[in-house]
């Protein structure tokens, strides 16, 4: 699975002469049949910080996807340990696309983790107050392809006409295994979009065209 960072959010943490620091990221992603949504906490340890030897540390975060129809999945982490120890602290939560059978929960998707680290001796170094809020959007491109032959379950196009939404989700040349082939062919594809960055699904849709479409 593929991740796009999209937000880090980096904090010094002084210890002593040192200092310490703590990252905070979280990282959609999208296979087509469901969004995911990892939290991670990093947290390094440098040489000579001798507050940190006797320091104990509380880690948590909660993520939380929400669809546009309301839909909502989660995970959370809390953990503690001595300031001493690296961490590297991360759980994952999915959503799946469809609000019905059949039916994707197209529009906006809410991305929200709400991610703290508390010092024994320092107090919190992250608050439980941050949020890191994602906003990405699920769409439908259609895609129409000309040149194409082949075989009832693997159709060849030699190249594309033109795209209704962006981007263009499939190159020339693939096989669409539609069931069908005639030289004109029209794919229905979901897009996800990560922080503007499309990841096209596999096609949701497929039919024979009489010409190029909008191309013409």
């Amino acid at each position: 699975m593929s991740f796009v960072k999209l937000l880090c959010i980096a904090a010094t943490i002084v210890c002593g002469a040192s200092g310490q620091l703590i990252d905070l990221y979280t990282t959609p992603s999208f296979d087509g049949s469901n969004v995911y949504a990892t939290g991670v906490i990093q947290y390094g340890v440098s040489p000579g910080c001798t507050m940190c030897m006797i320091a104990y540390h509380t880690y948590a975060d909660t993520i939380t996807i929400t669809s546009p129809s309301g839909r909502q999945a989660s995970c959370n982490f809390n953990q503690g340990a001595a300031a001493s120890q690296p961490q590297n602290l991360q759980c994952e939560a999915s959503l799946g696309v469809d609000s019905a059978p059949g039916v994707a929960d197209l529009g906006d998707w809410s991305i929200e983790a709400q991610p703290s680290v508390y010092c024994s001796i320092m107090g919190w170094l992250i608050s439980q107050g941050t949020i890191i809020d994602i906003i990405s959007h699920l769409g439908v491109t259609t895609t129409y392809y000309a040149g194409c032959s082949g075989t009832w379950y693997s159709c060849n196009c030699k190249w594309l006409a033109c795209s209704s939404g962006i981007p263009t989700c499939q190159n020339t040349g693939v096989g669409l295994n539609l069931g069908s082939c005639s030289p004109y062919m029209v794919a229905t594809y979901l897009v996800f979009y990560i922080g503007g960055v499309p990841i096209c699904a596999p096609p949701v849709g497929t039919a024979s065209g009489k010409s190029s479409g909008p191309c013409s």
